[in-house]
């Protein structure tokens, strides 16, 4: 049986690149965010522990080829595939992966977790929701592109 915590919608502590809590909150999807998904000049993944400090594993950072790089734009690029929640509740501790959108001046890091995924963007940290199916297809994405972080290879 699993036990389940609840995530608030409270920021979390940040990544690597941002050195103290931040001072904002901030929304997934927003207009910023999808920018950077959509413009990136280069996608990274990473192997990531929900419920872990949030940090990028920069020892750890791929570069994802054209196929794994489309595929992940086209479900978190769409602003409809998001929805804004109030709470998460999220099962126990799994190991996923991360992502970092890097642009000539921005960088956007994802987190994913089982249900929600958490972000940090120009200082902001914040948190969203996919829907079911682009969700399902995240899973799919991770299993098929993202399957040596997963298993900790």
């Amino acid at each position: 049986m699993r036990a389940w915590s609840l995530l608030t919608v409270l920021p979390f502590i940040a990544t690597a690149s941002l050195r103290s809590a931040p001072d904002c909150l901030l929304p997934l999807p927003s207009e910023h965010t999808q920018r950077a998904i959509t413009r990136a000049d280069a996608v990274y993944v990473f192997p990531y522990t929900d419920k872990a400090e949030h940090r990028v594993d920069k020892k750890h950072l791929r570069l994802l080829g054209g196929s794994a790089r489309e595929k992940l734009v086209t479900i978190l690029g769409d602003s409809g595939n998001w929805e804004q929640p109030v709470v998460v509740v999220e099962p126990d501790a799994q190991r996923s992966v991360g992502v970092v959108f890097r642009t000539s001046r921005d960088e956007l890091v994802l987190f994913f977790n089982p249900i929600s995924i958490d972000g940090a963007f120009g200082g902001c940290c914040g948190y969203g929701v996919l829907k079911d199916q682009p969700r399902a297809q995240l899973e799919k994405w991770k299993q098929r592109y993202a399957h040596s972080e997963i298993e900790g290879r």
